[in-house]
């Protein structure tokens, strides 16, 4: 018995430690000095795109990151679900791009982004602040408000996830004129039943 518990209860496989630094050499900078996201990984984990005035895009098996043409500035990259898009912002818009470079496309206007994730494949969220969080096709079209939040107490909501099943969405929310995330709450909000 201890035989068969032993060989059960082996480690099957470890995951290796990737541990990389990101060097910003000639023509990269830092970024946008506001609030935004900086980095994206798509779900294989086998690339990352990062904000240095344009977005760069870095293989992990390799050491020198590639500029993704059109993406002059951005900020809030993420991939989409099948990690051959990547979704960001710039000049007001929600754009897409392929991974692989072509055309930006834009998506839909936005205003204060404090986050954004590509779920699924047909539908993006984002958090607009004092606005709330929405969804919006890919496609490009008219964002819907899928939470709203309390403009008079300040609510500000940010960094929206869909949760499993696609019924709930996990958000921080904070009551500050001026947002600080280190005092925001983590949120809960059932799409169906508007429940936090």
């Amino acid at each position: 018995g201890a035989t068969v518990w032993a060989l059960k209860s082996a480690p099957s496989g470890a995951h290796p430690v990737t541990r990389f630094t990101i060097p910003m050499n000639g023509g990269q900078s830092r970024g946008p000095s506001t609030w935004s996201s900086m980095l994206a990984l798509p779900p294989d984990g086998t690339r990352m795109v990062y904000v240095a005035g344009p977005l760069f895009l870095r293989r992990m098996d390799q050491k020198e990151a590639t500029p993704i043409r059109g993406t002059d500035v951005g900020a809030n990259p993420v991939f989409s679900p099948d990690g051959q898009s990547i979704a960001f912002v710039a000049n007001g818009m929600l754009n897409k791009v392929a991974a692989a470079g072509g055309p930006v496309v834009p998506i839909c206007p936005v205003s204060r982004l404090q986050g954004a994730s590509w779920p699924e494949p047909d539908r993006i969220l984002f958090a607009q602040a004092t606005e709330g969080i929405f969804e919006v096709s890919p496609s490009g079209g008219l964002a819907r408000r899928i939470v709203a939040v309390d403009k008079a107490m300040g609510e500000v909501a940010g960094a929206p996830q869909l949760l499993s099943g696609g019924d709930a969405v996990l958000f921080t929310l904070t009551s500050n004129a001026t947002p600080d995330w280190r005092a925001a709450r983590a949120v809960v909000q059932s799409l169906r039943t508007g429940e936090r």
